[in-house]
């Protein structure tokens, strides 16, 4: 999110609408109450409200600020920030926040207030949709420990089916853009490429790097959006190349509701496998995988999201005993707290039926949580430099149960990272 910066231009607001102060008729509260709790929510907002009575909207802005980073899905907190922005003739960034809002599926209230301001601000339906070009970085640093060490990089093909527990150090990075197609309204252009390199203490010669990226275009309205994409991916395993995979993908996304979405995908990826020195015949593996998933997610509230699909995988294999089909289903939840602490939870069930003459059949389960937020939370005063920079930890369970002897495996683990966002 940008920082405010204060402008020369003001606008007269429509009378048509109720721009007025929001009122606070609560204690007062002090900036000492914020640096000592820097991260709830209503002290903040509260604060905002009575900072802004008082004619000061630069503070209101901080405090709206310190919120919104850890609450990018609350659209009325967003438009109350444009309204702060604008207070403070600032509106150049008043437009760029309004963009990030175009396509967004707002209450009958916020869009009230959104094209208010869209109109008030000078600005055509086609100027709101195309923002200009985002760039955004990210880098982790952390460390992971897994009690078998099955779990290499997939749990759909571990390369060792050993209990032995395994500690690991690695390092990723994700560098994304998003750019309006300027002769086609309500599109972005969009891209990135990611990677990761994980080094193991016991068992080095499995230590792996990957690289990939994708670039697609996505477009719509507030009510439906469709994103394509072109997608790579390589794995190297101990230095020598393991996976070439290359494909694309397919989303739409319809509001079906104010607080409730449906998703519908597939997927369609190359996979072509290679033999490394820790495996032999790895390459009867290539071949191509298709996916399709139907799901929905709901906001419970503005901390609180979930959702839910079920789908259909295809793998094709050069060898029988490596093609499968069969059932996925995938949850999960979002939950924001109060001191912008977060917490995520994920879980995955495939059922897979192989297509070789051995019969086999397995059920993978894959459940995770993390617990995250600022490392500013962590550290006395206010920090701001640090607000950027999360501390997340995980922990993760994964589970192969087959109708064949000697290929269940289970693993137990974690892994704690910093990620610096840029």
């Amino acid at each position: 999110m940008k920082l405010f910066r204060i402008g020369l231009l003001s606008i007269a607001l429509s009378s048509g609408m109720n721009m007025a102060a929001h009122a606070y008729t609560g204690p007062e509260i002090t900036f000492a109450q914020i640096l000592a709790d820097p991260g709830n929510k209503s002290l903040n907002l509260n604060y905002a409200h009575q900072q802004e009575e008082r004619g000061d909207s630069v503070s209101a802005l901080g405090a709206v600020e310190r919120i919104l980073l850890n609450s990018e899905e609350d659209d009325s907190l967003r438009l109350y920030y444009i309204s702060l922005l604008v207070n403070v003739d600032d509106l150049q960034a008043a437009r760029h926040e309004l963009k990030l809002l175009n396509g967004r599926q707002l209450s009958e209230a916020d869009q009230k207030t959104y094209d208010h301001y869209r109109n008030n601000l000078g600005m055509s339906a086609q100027a709101a949709a195309h923002t200009g070009t985002e760039v955004e970085a990210l880098v982790a640093i952390g460390v992971r420990y897994d009690d078998s060490a099955g779990e290499v990089f997939t749990s759909a093909n571990p390369l060792l089916t050993t209990s032995t527990g395994d500690m690991s150090v690695f390092l990723q990075g994700s560098l994304s853009f998003r750019t309006p197609l300027q002769r086609t309204e309500n599109a972005v252009l969009r891209g990135g490429i990611r990677g990761q390199t994980l080094r193991r203490e016991v068992f080095s010669a499995v230590d792996y790097d990957t690289i990939g990226g994708n670039l697609g275009v996505s477009g719509g309205s507030q009510s439906f959006t469709w994103h394509v994409d072109a997608e790579y991916l390589k794995v190297f395993v101990d230095n020598d190349s393991y996976l070439t995979q290359f494909g694309s993908k397919l989303r739409f996304v319809a509001g079906l509701t104010e607080t409730t979405k449906m998703t519908l995908t597939g997927s369609y990826h190359d996979q072509n496998f290679d033999d490394i020195a820790a495996t032999i015949g790895e390459d009867g593996r290539s071949g191509g995988k298709s996916a399709f998933a139907l799901g929905l997610r709901h906001k419970i509230n503005e901390n609180t999201a979930v959702g839910a699909s079920v789908g259909y995988v295809d793998k094709a294999a050069n060898v029988d005993t490596f093609a499968y089909n069969g059932l996925l289903i995938s949850t999960d939840i979002f939950h924001n707290f109060q001191n912008n602490l977060y917490f995520r939870g994920t879980g995955s069930y495939q059922n897979l039926s192989y297509k070789g003459i051995l019969g086999r059949k397995d059920n993978r389960f894959l459940t995770a949580a993390t617990l995250g937020g600022p490392l500013a939370n962590l550290v006395s005063g206010s920090n701001t430099y640090l607000s950027n920079v999360n501390l997340e930890g995980t922990v993760r369970y994964t589970e192969r149960n087959s109708n064949l002897v000697g290929i269940d495996f289970d693993s137990l683990g974690g892994e704690l990272r910093l990620i610096f966002k840029f």
